[in-house]
């Protein structure tokens, strides 16, 4: 995957995590707290510099009684009650840290690829690849999307499939009605039609979606990151 595409991925989680957590009116400091990492660490979530990995998105699915793909794809859940113990959270997002990096170094061994070959198609380094299959760092979830496209694997599968972190299914009736594109310029229906500029169209779409004050937000984090 293309470098700059990991990056606009990253920050459209960002914005995701950004708007989710100001919406269940929690502060960086709990919420990192809740994840057991800095402030800064969290916050760098936030800005896009940094990009949480898929157990440390479902813990934060539950900090925020939300649904994974409100995280990553800004969809809605209905509010539940319960609230597991952030400890045992904690311990279950490190088992399946591992559990998530065997699956990506056994499918990768079984079809035969390098670690420089894979390496190259996710856009990180070899380095990078062997942390990451021995769980000796977390991977981040648009690495993790790109492995999974390189590698042939369901995506979906490796989500939490019971306990604590397991995905919350959103209501069919939230789903968006497809658009009708015929009466576009041909330049931007090719645009929109390329799946490499998905990325832009779903930050452009979210981004039209926030009230001014978010908006504000957003655009005071980004200039941070710019300058």
């Amino acid at each position: 995957m293309n470098p700059k595409l990991l990056t606009i991925r990253s920050k459209k989680i960002g914005v995701c995590l950004a708007d989710t957590r100001m919406k269940a009116r929690k502060s960086i400091e709990d919420t990192a707290h809740h994840l057991g990492i800095t402030a800064s660490e969290y916050a760098a979530f936030e800005k896009g510099v940094t990009t949480p990995s898929l157990p440390q998105l479902e813990l934060l699915g539950v900090f925020f009684n939300v649904p994974v793909d409100r995280l990553i794809n800004w969809q809605t859940e209905p509010e539940e009650t319960s609230k597991p113990d952030p400890k045992v959270l904690g311990k279950i997002v490190k088992l399946r840290e591992h559990v998530i990096a065997a699956i990506v170094s056994k499918t990768r061994q079984q079809k035969q690829i390098s670690s420089e070959a894979l390496a190259i198609e996710c856009g990180i380094s070899a380095g990078e690849l062997n942390a990451y299959e021995k769980a000796e760092k977390p991977i981040p979830y648009p690495v993790l999307e790109a492995m999974s496209k390189s590698l042939g694997l369901d995506l979906r599968s490796l989500y939490s499939s019971h306990g604590p972190l397991k995905k919350k299914v959103v209501p069919t009736g939230q789903e968006e009605p497809q658009k009708v594109l015929q009466d576009l310029p041909s330049e931007l229906y090719d645009f929109i039609n390329k799946p490499i500029n998905r990325p832009y169209i779903e930050l452009a779409h979210k981004l039209s979606e926030m009230s001014v004050d978010r908006l504000r937000t957003v655009a005071e984090s980004l200039l941070e990151i710019t300058y």
